[in-house]
């Protein structure tokens, strides 16, 4: 991608010489399927806004449009650099209107394939923080895409028509994408799957349309770009996979397709589970790119962008406070997120039972976030992500061993001292940040279980750790936030990654309450370490979770093959819905084997992949019984498509396990 001068296209059209209300229409600047967008003039307080007629609620019964008014001034509360303001809703002739803020510089669109890759991360940047500053009040877009990212004076962006999507949900009953009514409330080359078929909606749906506008950003084009009519569009988005971008763009980075990759995941559980999980995976692939002073080229300006100082290294503002949730406690697939998103893994099909299931799981939402906000008041440190707000010193100084050489930034230094449960660590070093009380210990160990934690490091925790799998460097390593130990140490987390040398043991130490950081200087460091001996090795099979998994895929086997061999020889609907009935059955009990399964660190997500694939071929089965039974053949087919693609889904995750150290013989 080469970087443009170009300036956004100008869609002002002659003035129109009306009123409504306090506000004086001066021209039309764009449209859209649920209503027009006027420049006005706010006579009161002598201010441009941005006037939304809402024409695609128009006509609804007056109690609709008063729903959809109060629903609409709750999404409008929203406050955030990266959300246009909302100054007002009203009702005017029958009408709803919207006053926003106007920003001249247009929306995202005349942009699309012509952002360097440092101003790309800008829009990402930008559009991530907004939809994460969101997440907690549960709102959903519904409606991302490049004409609702405007791009303000100084380049940065913004997102536009929070909440009237969903406003309009709510006073019409339903989301509705039927392009032949003349009113869309989605766009189809946007749309997430679970959208256009009228499941439940979360955070997750805006993250498969930040997907598509990365995708076409990247290749100048949106997925299915090819297909004519939006209703075969929601179609190729429900059934046909996107093609990765390192197929279509070769010379790309391989960390930014898979990025992508995990975004436009039709299934919301295998996607990307918050929109701060999404921006630290891509800023990663930012910085080893462009290094830590990208932001200084990530400003949308043209030759008549205004020069406002260089406020290119702020950062946007996403949620500073971390909520831990261990994996394996809860419906979320990662063990950290910004805010307990509950996401079901048994995703049936609509039914009442499914509507019950989510609201539960909602509920238990809300008790995680009320166990949180009890902590905050008990006075635990509820630990700040250091990069927001400030940009990363480059690693300058180094320190080596006999083992490892790594760097750290200017205000840290090596010296002696370690942690006392560190003390049998060989070649260890530790750092010390000057400006603050934190220091990373880093050596080499020997492993005690499938944690790769030292046997000492152990002893001194008040819990069992629960960690995750993270990159650095390149590296796999295991990470365990927020260690319970005893003083000085308040705040511990651990880091570890097996190589032919010994465990390279990483412990990043914050000794004050009241010091706003993280383990992201800590990161960082692990990330420059280079091994003077040996090589970095894959993670170790967990012996308990290869015995349940052998045992599961044994008994499905065995269990699945006379059920198989009964529903080949059926020769009657009855006959049909009794074997698939049996085989629902089987997939079922090994999705509930997998699910209380004793994954190791490395195997967790995997293992959710697989209970889920499971449970998915289990529900299509289920759906082809209940179609047999009513002798409805749309049913039953639809249940067979299921199953068929829940089972190439299965046997994908199946074909990874060999490089976490498995192998099946099935």
């Amino acid at each position: 991608m080469s970087r443009s001068e170009l300036t956004p296209r100008s869609t002002t059209a002659a003035p129109a010489a009306n009123s409504v209300g306090r506000y004086e229409i001066l021209s039309e600047i764009g449209r859209g399927g649920m209503g027009l967008v006027h420049l006005a003039r706010q006579t009161d307080l002598e201010r441009l806004v941005a006037l939304k007629a809402l024409h695609g609620v128009y006509g609804q019964s007056s109690d609709a449009a008063e729903q959809f008014i109060r629903e609409s001034r709750l999404a409008g509360a929203l406050s955030h650099p990266n959300i246009v303001t909302v100054y007002e809703y009203f009702e005017h002739a029958g009408v709803p209107y919207i006053s926003m803020e106007y920003l001249p510089g247009g929306s995202l669109r005349p942009w699309v394939g012509h952002l360097a890759f440092a101003q790309l991360a800008g829009v990402l940047e930008g559009l991530l923080a907004g939809l994460a500053a969101v997440e907690p009040s549960g709102s959903v877009h519904c409606d991302l895409k490049p004409e609702n990212v405007m791009v303000t004076a100084d380049g940065r962006v913004k997102i536009a028509d929070f909440g009237i999507v969903q406003a309009a949900e709510s006073a019409s009953g339903a989301i509705v994408a039927d392009p032949t009514s003349g009113i869309t409330m989605g766009t189809p080359a946007y749309m997430a799957p679970e959208q256009a078929l009228s499941e439940p909606l979360g955070p997750w749906t805006d993250l498969y349309s930040v997907g598509v506008i990365t995708y076409e950003q990247v290749v100048g084009k949106v997925p299915f770009h090819e297909t004519r009519t939006p209703m075969a569009m929601l179609l190729r988005h429900v059934n046909d996979p996107i093609p990765s971008l390192a197929d279509v763009r070769p010379d790309l980075d391989p960390s930014l397709s898979d990025w992508a990759a995990r975004l436009l995941a039709r299934n919301p559980e295998r996607r990307t589970s918050s929109a701060k999980e999404a921006w630290e995976e891509f800023e990663e692939i930012v910085i080893r790119q462009l290094g830590p002073l990208w932001r200084r080229e990530s400003l949308l300006r043209t030759k008549d962008t205004p020069e406002r100082g260089d406020p290119a290294v702020t950062t946007a503002q996403f949620l500073s406070q971390r909520i831990s949730v261990p994996i394996g406690a809860g419906p979320t697939r990662d063990s950290t997120t910004e805010t307990p998103v509950a996401r079901s893994t048994i995703r049936s099909l609509g039914t009442p039972r499914s509507q019950r299931r989510l609201r539960a799981l909602l509920g238990r939402q809300r008790m995680l976030a009320l166990t949180a906000t009890a902590a905050i008041a008990s006075g635990f440190l509820l630990v700040r992500e250091l990069r927001a707000g400030t940009v990363a010193e480059p690693l300058s100084g180094r320190a080596a061993t006999r083992s490892f050489s790594l760097s750290y930034p200017r205000g840290w230094q090596a010296g002696a001292g370690v942690t006392p449960a560190l003390t049998k660590l060989v070649d260890a070093v530790t750092l010390r940040a000057s400006h603050r009380p934190v220091k990373l210990t880093v050596g080499l160990g020997a492993p005690s279980d499938s944690t790769l934690l030292p046997r000492d490091l152990l002893a001194e925790l008040s819990s069992p750790p629960r960690g995750q799998t993270v990159l650095l460097g390149g590296h796999q390593y295991y990470r365990y936030l927020h260690l319970s130990m005893p003083p000085p140490s308040s705040i511990q987390t651990a880091y570890a990654t097996r190589t032919t040398a010994g465990v390279v043991v990483g412990l990043c130490s914050v000794t004050s309450v009241s010091v706003p950081t993280t383990s992201g200087d800590c990161e960082r460091i692990l990330g420059s370490l280079k091994l003077n001996t040996g090589r970095y090795l894959p993670p170790a099979p967990a012996p308990a979770y290869a015995r349940a998994l052998a045992a599961a895929v044994s008994a499905l086997n065995r269990q699945r093959a006379p059920a198989f061999a009964r529903f080949v020889r059926a020769r009657s609907a009855a006959g049909e819905s009794s074997a698939s009935g049996q085989l629902s059955s089987v997939y079922r009990r090994a999705a509930q084997a997998l699910r209380v399964a004793n994954a190791g660190v490395a195997e967790r997500a995997l293992n959710v992949d697989l209970s889920t694939s499971l449970q998915e071929v289990a529900s299509g089965y289920a759906t082809m019984t209940a179609g047999a039974r009513a002798g409805d053949p749309v049913r039953y087919n639809a249940g067979r498509s299921a199953a068929t693609s829940a089972t190439a889904r299965l046997e994908a995750s199946l074909a990874a396990l060999p490089k976490l150290g498995y192998h099946l013989q099935r």
